[in-house]
């Protein structure tokens, strides 16, 4: 978070950072709207709480942490199917798609409507690749010195891992931390940083299950905003604001995922679109091609 700050001041305010974190959010929330899984990670996990939790330890907002930590799923790959809704200012729309995850490496995501594919992304910590197909464009971002996403990629790598796969990560306890409880008796742990980025998790004391994180990051007098809720272990509800006025709004479903299956990772663009690097320019598809996309990312 220090880097983020030196950059920021670097160029004069935190707002393109900002612009980059928010904008990053957004198509992975869009992306979102794409997979399903066989609940090898989730479904089989028991709990057995009874004689884990200390009476004083129940206070201790690290200790819950851990715990919730502790009951993640453990895999090497991750695949599925899902449906979603996006909710774009007045406009609604239904979609599907697929996503595949390769742990702490590669975010892999396809969308499509009504058979036929709208977008594909593919994240991985240094980079961000999207190609829209409905638009004829492609994007791409990586960690480069002069990007501004370089400083803050890692990072969003992990928050989307994490939201898709509603898990509980040690990027959690970098702050202080404090800690109570809400109406619904959910644990309640609230982490604020110096660097003007804040969040909320909400952990159920029944099976220590995350069931909402809240991330919000302040520039000035303006603050961008992030919910993930999960109402269960298949369902997502991803909302994007800023200063209180939402952007984009996507529920997830998955269905039939699968756990510790082999995987591709495919990320082809037509050698005729043009791509947007992430200086803003555009270059031509050759370099684009060598360097990232062709043949086909495996």
């Amino acid at each position: 978070m220090e880097r983020i700050e030196s950059i920021a001041r670097k160029n004069g305010s935190k707002r393109k950072v900002l612009k980059g974190l928010g904008l990053c959010i957004a198509l992975l929330g869009a992306v979102s709207c794409q997979s399903d899984r066989t609940d090898k990670g989730w479904m089989e996990q028991s709990f057995d709480l009874a004689t884990e939790i200390p009476a004083t330890a129940q206070d201790s907002a690290r200790f819950i942490l851990e715990q919730s930590m502790q009951h993640n799923a453990q895999f090497q790959t991750f695949a599925s199917n899902l449906n979603a809704k996006l909710k774009l200012g007045g406009l609604r729309i239904g979609m599907g798609g697929q996503i595949r995850i390769a742990d702490d490496s590669i975010v892999w995501a396809v969308i499509h409507k009504m058979g036929m594919e709208l977008t594909r992304l593919k994240l991985t910590p240094d980079s961000l690749l999207m190609y829209s197909k409905a638009g004829n464009m492609a994007a791409v971002y990586t960690d480069s010195e002069d990007s501004l996403i370089e400083p803050v990629m890692p990072l969003i790598f992990r928050l989307c891992q994490n939201m898709l796969l509603q898990k509980t990560d040690t990027l959690l306890f970098n702050n202080p931390l404090e800690l109570s409880r809400n109406k619904k008796k959910l644990w309640e742990i609230r982490g604020i940083s110096e660097d003007s980025l804040s969040w909320t998790v909400l952990i159920d004391p029944q099976d220590f299950r995350t069931t909402r994180l809240d991330v919000a990051l302040k520039d000035g007098n303006s603050e961008m905003q992030a919910s993930f809720q999960y109402p269960d272990r298949k369902t997502m509800d991803i909302r994007l604001a800023q200063d209180r006025k939402e952007l984009i709004h996507v529920e997830i479903t998955y269905t039939d995922p699968q756990w510790d299956i082999p995987l591709a990772f495919p990320f082809q663009i037509p050698a005729s679109v043009p791509v947007m690097n992430n200086h803003g320019l555009i270059k031509s598809m050759q370099k684009v091609e060598n360097d990232f996309v062709h043949p086909a990312i495996r």
